[in-house]
């Protein structure tokens, strides 16, 4: 192999799988999909497309991109009539697949057999299973219940652990950050057996955790690709303008308001359709909190591709009509870790472009003042207790403190398993120090990982965090020293803003089995690996053709 490839990893080059084999495994894993033609017949349609798998399958980056777009940044919500093309299942779905197909395609190519392959399989059709048996997660705690957790929680653990390593086998060691992450999710997902309402943890594990942990997991290792880099930034800022815009026309037209001035997106006032009815919260971009940190995410994306060279042109337009849309979108929402958010997003861009400390600090001060008069957070209503009497939201700096209070409380409680996932509000009362006739969510990331997973936990999650912002850093100087790098510099720099953001705005917001901090780890440990990869010395066989010093390269960092 010579170092001008361009994959992490290719295998023996008498390796590659022929058509014929690449066929066979399409075919494996349309079979392996005949589960879900019982619920959905309409998929036998997609036995003729069998043939074609192998180029159809070949963008599985693309598909599990796409896919974040409508999970994370809930663009059917946004856009309701998207909402009849399921594209979160189709697009899930894909990118699953596809990534199976791609690791299998791989392992082959590779010329060697893994010996972490068929626990991989088989550990994940006996979850897969045991996930098919949980008909009714919400159901209650019954001892037949308890057992098919604590099997699915095991057979799980062990299916992505094989996974993680079935992958190190293909290209080498993952770095810090990413074992981290691999232990953040076996921690979490052992405790579910142990979670004080298990229907509550159950479901957000069947619902929504597995698939951040498995897209994450896939994403880190299917980018390798400056086309796939840039293919995400342009994917996550397009995706954020999208969102920005229908917040911007719910300001400007009073919509979907909250404490009559925050916008939201996708809220239905019951009062529009039963006079005296509560409020109906409809999307998960109703709290105008988690609107802002949806639109911190692509800020500081384009913020990094406006302010600095490398990009494509066009991606490089589109980030710099992106900046000053999510922007006023952020201040719409008159969120006040959304302005932390978008004050760290700012100072950590300008940190790696402009070389004057002094300049720096005058823009950041101006930007604070800016942003205070200009999102009316002196003017905001607080509180808000009667119209969320319901939703367990409190914007109240003492309401923040008192929920602090009871996450500490429900750790010092709970020391080892925490009270389980996407429990803490059905707890609140138990543990709060002062009750005023409502729960409440902790609006913390890092209170919420101590209360709902333990003190381990929180960890595990605090150095997953530090190590893949001290990587992303690190590599800066690798890159700056290497040509074939230097385009990928905003990348870097946005990855490095939107950990930033990420930081600052969800130590107010719960986020923390939520999707953005698990993209950026995702996309940040792809980056470091190929950075790696282009890092790798080389040596001269005896023939004076140029070899990679090693073909599995490992990342430490």
């Amino acid at each position: 192999m010579t170092t001008t490839g361009r994959t992490i990893s290719s295998g023996s080059s008498g390796g590659r799988s022929t058509a014929s084999q690449q066929i066979i495994l399409a075919m494996v894993v349309s079979l392996l999909s005949l589960p879900f033609m019982f619920s959905h017949p309409e998929l036998l349609i997609a036995v003729g497309i069998v043939p074609f798998l192998p180029t159809l399958m070949r963008p599985a980056a693309a598909y599990l991109l796409f896919f974040i777009c409508f999970s994370y940044f809930r663009l059917h919500e946004a856009y309701p009539f998207l909402e009849d093309f399921s594209m979160p299942l189709f697009l899930g779905g894909a990118g699953i697949a596809a990534f199976a197909y791609t690791v299998f395609d791989r392992s082959n190519a590779s010329g060697k057999p893994s010996q972490w392959q068929a626990s991989a399989l088989f550990a994940t059709v006996v979850a897969f299973g045991l996930a098919m048996t949980i008909v009714d997660p919400s159901a209650g705690p019954t001892p037949a219940q308890r057992i098919f957790t604590v099997l699915l929680a095991i057979t799980a653990s062990l299916a992505f652990y094989s996974w993680f390593r079935w992958l190190e086998e293909i290209d080498g060691e993952w770095g810090g950050e990413m074992r981290a992450f691999a232990a953040l999710f076996v921690v979490l997902t052992l405790g579910l057996p142990f979670a004080r309402e298990l229907g509550i943890a159950l479901e957000y594990w069947l619902s929504t955790y597995w698939k951040i942990a498995a897209t994450t997991l896939a994403l880190a290792w299917l980018v390798r690709t400056q086309k796939l880099f840039f293919a995400a930034t342009a994917i996550i800022v397009g995706a954020g303008l999208l969102i920005a815009a229908v917040a911007i026309y719910n300001g400007l037209n009073g919509y979907s308001l909250v404490e009559e001035t925050r916008v939201s997106i996708g809220r239905i006032y019951a009062s529009d359709i039963e006079p005296g009815a509560i409020l109906i919260q409809k999307s998960a971009l109703a709290d105008p909190n988690d609107l802002a940190l949806v639109l911190l995410f692509p800020l500081g994306f384009a913020t990094a591709g406006a302010l600095k060279a490398g990009l494509p042109t066009i991606v490089r337009i589109l980030c710099l009509i992106t900046v000053p849309c999510v922007t006023l979108g952020i201040m719409y929402t008159q969120s006040r870790g959304g302005a932390i958010g978008m004050l760290a997003v700012f100072g950590v861009t300008l940190l790696n472009i402009v070389k004057s400390r002094s300049i720096i600090i005058v823009m950041l001060s101006a930007a604070a003042v800016a942003l205070v008069f200009g999102m009316a957070l002196a003017d905001r209503r607080s509180g808000g207790a009667a119209e969320y009497s319901q939703s367990g939201i409190d914007e109240s700096a003492e309401g923040r403190i008192i929920a602090w209070e009871a996450a500490t409380k429900m750790a010092i409680a709970h020391p080892f398993m925490g009270v389980g996932m996407n429990s803490f509000v059905a707890h609140y009362f138990e543990y709060t120090p002062v009750w005023i006739g409502n729960n409440k969510a902790v609006h913390s990331t890092w209170f919420a990982m101590l209360a709902e997973g333990g003190p381990l936990a929180l960890v595990i999650l605090v150095t997953m965090f530090f190590r893949t912002f001290r990587g992303v850093h690190r590599i800066g100087a690798s890159m700056s020293s290497n040509p074939e790098l230097i385009g990928l510099e905003p990348v870097r720099i946005a990855l490095l803003a939107a950990l930033a953001g990420f930081a600052a705005g969800s130590t107010f917001l719960t986020q923390h089995i939520q999707w953005p901090i698990y993209i950026e780890l995702a996309l940040a440990a792809a980056l470091m690996r190929y950075v790696q990869s282009r890092s790798q010395p080389a040596t001269t066989d005896l023939a004076g053709d140029s070899l990679n010093a090693r073909q599995e390269f490992t990342v430490s960092r």
